[in-house]
């Protein structure tokens, strides 16, 4: 296989697919990487933080259910970053 074929099948996979991996092969290609992300992660995070302080104590919604609405799929990496920006664990701001 040529690499010409390689390449233009491993740009066409995070269009196809969609997938962090496809991402980081084009990345480590030196290629080109959809700069949007960060703004859309940032977005989603905004949205998130946004429900958890508008849930109220009795309506039984969990921290894992709003970051899963909004695509995050990894608890730990979501507190983590939710401290990192808004300066205090998600389940602190849902009990506020």
């Amino acid at each position: 296989m040529n690499v010409l074929a390689t390449r233009s099948r491993s740009m066409k996979l995070p269009r196809q697919r969609g997938s962090a991996r496809a991402a980081c092969r084009l990345r480590s290609a030196g290629n080109w990487i959809p700069l949007g992300w960060p703004y859309l992660r940032g977005t989603r995070m905004e949205r998130t933080h946004r429900d958890l302080q508008g849930a109220e104590p009795g309506d039984g919604v969990s921290v894992a259910a709003l970051a899963a609405k909004w695509g995050f799929t990894h608890l730990g990496r979501f507190a983590v970053d939710y401290r990192r920006r808004f300066g205090t664990y998600p389940s602190q701001t849902l009990r506020s």
